[in-house]
């Protein structure tokens, strides 16, 4: 990377108190107990969208929990 580029970097996250997002990815659960996962791109482009199945979804409920004390 050359300075330039890094300069420009700095000065992002210097002027917007962070680094612009690259991909963006959400999980909207579903009724069936599915979540589906979709990336985005900062254009709005959909990289990937995919149903994941419940049955691989303990995963995303377990963390989604608060601790129980």
């Amino acid at each position: 990377m050359s300075n330039a580029a890094l300069e420009k970097l700095v000065e992002q996250i210097g002027a917007k108190g962070g680094l612009p997002w690259v991909r963006k990815t959400t999980f909207t659960p579903s009724e069936d107990g599915a979540y589906v996962r979709k990336i985005v791109l900062p254009d709005g482009t959909v990289e990937r969208e995919e149903t994941i199945p419940p049955e691989r979804c303990e995963k995303f409920r377990a963390l989604a929990r608060p601790e129980q004390s």
